[in-house]
C-alpha cells in the first residue's frame, strides 16, 4: 500500500504507519517544505474514532505558520482516515502551541494541574505547568487534497 501524501503545494506531508499499530489511524506524517523534511505531524487513536495529535518544527522553520498549516492539513484528512475528534495537550505557558492549537480549530475543553516531581514532594502544582485539553471535531464534509 502507498503511504497516503497530502499535497499542499510547498509542503507535503506523507504519513507512515507506527509499525505496531492494528490500523491506519497511528502513525505520523513526516512534514516537508520545499522538498526539506521539517518536522512531523503525529496522530495515536486512543479510542474508536478518535486520536491524540501532537507536532514539531524544527527550529529554523518556527513561527512562520508551517505547524499551523501541517496541523490544520492532518486535520482536514482526519474523516479520510475514519477520525471524528482529535484531542490534544499543551502546557498553559506555551503559547506558541496554544496559537497553533487555537489557529488550528481546536477549543479548550479542560484544563488540571501539572505536577513534577519538584512540586509533587512540596505538596503543590506549578500553576504556569498547567495542561490544556483540546478538542477539534470533524466537519461534516472535507476537502483534503490526500492522494
Amino acid at each position: 500500500m502507498m503511504a497516503p501524501v497530502i499535497d499542499c503545494g510547498r509542503m507535503q506531508l506523507v504519513f507512515r504507519p507506527h509499525p505496531c499499530a492494528a490500523n491506519l489511524r497511528t502513525g505520523a506524517f513526516d512534514v516537508s517544505y520545499d522538498g526539506e523534511q521539517i518536522g512531523s505531524v503525529s496522530l495515536v487513536e486512543t479510542a474508536p474514532r478518535h486520536a491524540v495529535i501532537g507536532y514539531e518544527i524544527a527550529d529554523g522553520f518556527r513561527g512562520q505558520g508551517l505547524a499551523s498549516r501541517a496541523v490544520a492539513a492532518v486535520l482536514a484528512a482526519a474523516p479520510t482516515f475514519g477520525l471524528a475528534t482529535v484531542s490534544a495537550q499543551c502546557r498553559s505557558n506555551n503559547a506558541p502551541s496554544r496559537r497553533i492549537l487555537e489557529k488550528s480549530g481546536f477549543t479548550l475543553r479542560s484544563s488540571s494541574p501539572f505536577w513534577t516531581n519538584t512540586t509533587l514532594q512540596a505538596g503543590k502544582s506549578d500553576a504556569s505547568l498547567l495542561y490544556m485539553v483540546y478538542q477539534w471535531f470533524a466537519a461534516p464534509s472535507c476537502d483534503s487534497r490526500l492522494t
